[in-house]
């Protein structure tokens, strides 16, 4: 990225809000805020709560960023200047790593579109399970790239394979056999049920039973879902 300037090019303003908008544009995508859940951060697959202080360290890595401003401008005085515009800008560097106006550059930069976080929409789409391969439409099962601005706060554990999955997962398929117990169309009937389950909408009009005696494969096959999809179960 490059040095923060305003729409029309210059370097931000030596005041409170100028910091705020140099917080914006360093922390935009990695450091965000939401009304209803405060400082998150973007892991590179999902946002989370900032339960380490990373905001804060992005403010005071932003105040220290000034210094990068300040080596652009002239270290030369005209008129009846007695400090140069370098010099100026060095000096507010140093003023803003003061706890005073690193407070401030969080407290202006919640309201920057920039880092401010729509929270009507976290998790929007119902039809969208995030997993560690990417954001899965599971209408098409296509898979798009992570982006802060899919507003994923979940993310599973398990990798998404791809369409062509049945190869890398003939354990997964081996264990619905086995509990399938030579039903013949029960596998696929539990892979549509486990699909249903993961819409986060009502698509079908049923509720799903597992009973049986004991051994046979339920408890081992709600392990597995619950190892692979995390937080969506």
């Amino acid at each position: 990225r490059g040095l923060p300037c305003d729409a029309a090019g210059q370097l931000q303003p030596q005041d409170d809000v100028g910091n705020a908008k140099r917080f914006a544009h360093w922390g935009a995508g990695r450091i965000g805020y939401s009304h209803s859940r405060g400082w998150m951060r973007y892991t590179g697959t999902h946002w989370q709560r900032d339960d380490m202080g990373l905001a804060q360290g992005w403010a005071i890595t932003t105040a220290s960023r000034i210094t990068a401003e300040a080596m652009t401008l002239p270290d030369t005085t005209t008129g009846n200047e007695k400090q140069s515009a370098q010099v100026k800008m060095q000096k507010w560097c140093e003023s803003s790593r003061f706890t005073g106006r690193i407070q401030a550059m969080l407290a202006l930069s919640q309201s920057d579109p920039a880092i401010r976080l729509d929270d009507t929409k976290w998790d929007a789409s119902p039809e969208a399970i995030n997993t560690a391969s990417g954001l899965v439409d599971l209408r098409t099962l296509d898979v798009q790239p992570h982006h802060p601005a899919q507003m994923c706060s979940r993310v599973t554990p398990g990798a998404w394979l791809g369409k062509d999955w049945k190869p890398e997962a003939s354990k997964w398929l081996d264990h619905l056999a086995f509990v399938a117990a030579g039903d013949a169309t029960m596998p696929a009937y539990l892979q549509w049920a486990i699909g249903c389950s993961l819409v986060g909408a009502q698509r079908t009009h049923v509720v799903f039973f597992a009973f049986g005696g004991g051994g046979n494969g339920k408890g081992t096959m709600f392990r597995g879902l619950a190892s692979a999809f995390g937080e969506y179960v």
